[in-house]
């Protein structure tokens, strides 16, 4: 059974291949033009306030926006090296929060369990 072609310009990708062939094309060639997070490393705590330099496997974060993703409800804190109940934002597990920083910021969270943080790509200029 085929389905009809409703236009000339679509009738002619479903001769080359059917209306599949027309969606990857389109998913091609969107995909260069979307911006795209970068896992960078993973904010491992205890129940303690901890940053991306002192977690268990430490790492950079440039300037610039950033995400984070934890495993459980957490306090996070951007451009500091500490953070408690009094001056976190309370993030929900699984929730992506974004945060900006300076060049050689930290990320502090306190939580027991993981953040992913990811650093935001931005698509080529010109797209």
């Amino acid at each position: 059974m085929s389905i009809p072609c409703p236009s000339v310009v679509v009738r002619r990708a479903c001769y080359a291949g059917g209306m599949r062939a027309l969606a990857l094309l389109c998913l091609l060639l969107a995909v260069p033009a979307m911006a795209k997070d970068r896992y960078v490393g993973t904010i491992t705590g205890a129940g303690t306030s901890v940053t991306n330099l002192t977690t268990a496997a430490p790492f950079t974060l440039g300037s610039g926006a950033h995400s984070i993703q934890c495993s459980a409800d957490a306090l996070v804190l951007a451009g500091e090296s500490t953070v408690s109940a009094s001056t976190g934002v309370a993030v929900s597990a699984g929730q992506l929060y974004t945060v900006w920083l300076s060049s050689g910021d930290t990320i502090a969270v306190l939580l027991t369990g993981t953040c992913r943080v990811y650093t935001y790509l931005a698509p080529p200029s010109g797209r």
